[in-house]
This record gives C-alpha cells, sequence and structure tokens, in this order.
C-alpha cells in the first residue's frame, strides 16, 4: 500500500534528504511535505545524534522547531533556553539561531519552514 501521497506521508516512505553542512550529527533527516503540494510551508523530521548540532546560521524565512524527544538547547538572536519534549520555539526570518543536542541520546525534532522559504529540499535530496 502506498503511504506517501498528496495528502498523507510517513517516515518510512518519506525522501531523504541533506542538511546544510553546520548540521553536524543530523543523522536521519526527512522531508515529511514539501512544496507542492503545500503552497505555505514545509516540514522536516531530523534525528540529530547524541551532543549533535546545527552552528549558529540564519535564513530569509522563519520556521519553527518542535521537539518531539530529546532536550535541546536553542539560541534565537540574544535569547537562550533548554526546551524538552512538546517544546516549540519560532525562529523569525533572518534572526540567528543555533540548535544543540544536550543528552547522551536522540534529539527529534519537527521543523515547520514558513511560505517566504526559498528552499528547495528537492535539490538536496539522497
Amino acid at each position: 500500500m502506498e503511504t506517501n501521497s498528496r495528502f498523507f506521508s510517513d517516515l518510512q516512505s518519506a525522501a531523504d534528504y541533506f542538511p546544510n553542512s553546520d548540521h553536524v550529527g543530523f543523522t536521519e533527516t526527512k522531508i515529511l511535505l514539501d512544496a507542492p503540494p503545500s503552497k505555505d510551508y514545509k516540514v522536516t523530521y531530523s534525528v540529530i545524534a547524541p551532543l549533535g548540532y546545527a552552528e549558529e546560521h540564519s535564513h530569509p524565512w522563519d520556521h519553527a522547531y518542535f521537539i518531539l524527544e530529546g532536550k535541546a538547547r536553542i539560541k534565537i538572536g540574544s535569547e537562550v533556553r533548554d526546551l524538552g519534549k512538546h517544546s516549540l520555539a519560532y525562529v523569525p526570518m533572518n534572526e540567528d539561531h543555533s540548535v544543540r543536542n544536550l543528552l547522551n541520546a536522540p534529539l527529534i525534532v519537527l521543523a515547520i519552514v514558513g511560505s517566504s522559504s526559498k528552499y528547495n529540499m528537492k535539490e538536496r535530496i539522497v
């Protein structure tokens, strides 16, 4: 049975993609929803190895991180917070930010990327 379609996706069928080179220890990265079919946002799933991180960087689009498992230190601008399971962090467009896995266990994160994204994940598919 096909699980991915215009309306449905699952991790087993979702396309892999390469994270940016400043994202260290990202052991699994999947595109759960891309544009198209969505017109307004994209959703990715990432597993970050123990003590893995994304160095400080920025994007010309807004996005949010939702932590499914683990604990992360997230810096957005000058604010730093340690966030755990079921927490969300919003990153405005062009704001410097970083993410670090604080535990000796995987950090699992959904990223919801806003409509101003020019980021074409399909060009990065493995």
